[in-house]
């Protein structure tokens, strides 16, 4: 109720939520209270991210056009500081904890890394051919940076300065061997049915993942890691089969005890997405006769599912970092998890028919996905998938 445009971006601390619309206003809302903004900033051009610092929860990054400022929430007449380090237009930003940096992934194919202190760049990378749409620090990894673009790319990075192991996973090869291996007759589903989500996902192979090499010099935390040498002998993720996805129960990185995780976040638990789902499903009718529909790979098209270039729009990671998450422009979410450095391509889920524009993990075992198409699902990990729709009317841009 307080943006005239599209809200573009969403951030939130231990007790404020603010949001970032195509209208250049910066809202801050507090969250037993929603209906009104409490704080804005001065109006500036479209909005494009914003980011609360993760280790001073007064602080908050925004992205205008090529341009980032820092805000003090106790003093919002003018910004902090003003930063002009990207070339073209940011399109995403993030904050590494307890290390003052800052990644700013723009229009270029470039992610930019500097030192919120100074201001100073510190890295450049530009590892895309086409617009890099989002960039995230992976949690627990603090050397790692995920990357995801228009080029169809996910890239993992070691941005600190090792470069011994960049890997890039070519989404349209993954994509491809997923439509075309193995085919298998084509199921008859009914037009309500084939617009429920998806309660399967198929795992798919890893073996259209590249590594390359950079010559950088070793990391302090890279040093020690047990798997650096054969990382950098062999393939990273030729394991041969994939197994189905299995979701384990990690004491110091659950969503409870992980310090990124914020005061809001530990008091949605799994009970509370229970309810959630429970409620939804009261409200739609015979919700009992509806069950979600497994929509195969391979017969992905004739469902009626886009066939566009699985360009990235959006990425997230668990708070442990095991799992990664990319929305793609082809409506699907495909799935990464790894326990080391490495990561392996896992599933892809099918229940969005437009492209993903928001991911959002809640701990490691679920998974919030909106899109393009005015839908929200709910995404249970586990060793069968299961995707929940919640009831909602407008195109999701953040979450």
């Amino acid at each position: 109720r307080g943006h005239t445009d599209s809200v573009a971006t969403l951030t939130l601390n231990d007790r404020i939520l603010a949001s970032g619309g195509d209208d250049g206003n910066v809202y801050f809302w507090c969250l037993d209270q929603s209906s009104f903004p409490v704080q804005h900033i001065p109006r500036r051009s479209p909005c494009s991210a914003v980011k609360f610092d993760l280790d001073k929860s007064d602080v908050l990054y925004s992205a205008h056009g090529n341009r980032i400022y820092t805000w003090d929430l106790r003093y919002l007449c003018e910004p902090l500081s003003e930063w002009k380090v990207n070339e073209d237009e940011v399109n995403y930003i993030d904050v590494l904890k307890g290390e003052s940096r800052l990644a700013a992934a723009d229009d270029s194919g470039a992610v930019q890394i500097f030192d919120t202190s100074s201001g100073e760049v510190v890295r450049t990378l530009k590892k895309h051919d086409n617009i890099c749409s989002v960039a995230k620090f992976r949690p627990m990894r603090s050397w790692q940076l995920i990357s995801g673009g228009l080029d169809c790319r996910v890239i993992v990075s070691d941005w600190k300065g090792t470069g011994r192991s960049v890997i890039i996973f070519e989404l349209d090869e993954i994509i491809n061997s997923d439509l075309f291996e193995d085919p298998q007759p084509v199921p008859t589903h009914s037009n309500e049915f084939a617009n429920r989500a998806s309660s399967e996902s198929q795992a798919s192979t890893s073996e259209y993942a590249e590594v390359e090499f950079d010559e950088f010099v070793e990391t302090d935390e890279e040093a020690d890691d047990p798997d650096e040498g054969e990382l950098a002998t062999t393939h990273p993720l030729s394991s041969g089969h994939v197994d189905s996805l299995s979701v384990r129960s990690r004491g110091g990185d659950s969503a409870s005890g992980d310090p990124h995780v914020s005061e809001f976040e530990r008091g949605h638990s799994d009970t509370n997405i229970s309810e959630l789902l429970n409620w939804q499903l009261s409200e739609q009718p015979d919700s009992s006769d509806i069950a979600p529909t497994s929509i195969a790979a391979q017969d992905a098209w004739i469902s009626g599912l886009p066939i566009n270039p699985p360009m990235v729009h959006s990425l997230a990671c668990s708070a442990s970092g095991d799992f990664v998450a990319a929305g793609l422009e082809k409506s699907t979410i495909e799935l990464f998890s790894g326990d080391g450095k490495r990561l392996s391509h896992r599933e892809s889920l099918y229940g969005h028919r437009r492209a993903v524009s928001a991911l959002h993990f809640i701990g490691d075992s679920h998974l919030v996905s909106g899109g393009n198409d005015y839908r929200l699902f709910v995404w249970t990990l586990g060793v069968d998938v299961d995707g929940r729709e919640l009831l909602h009317d407008a195109k999701v841009n953040a979450i």
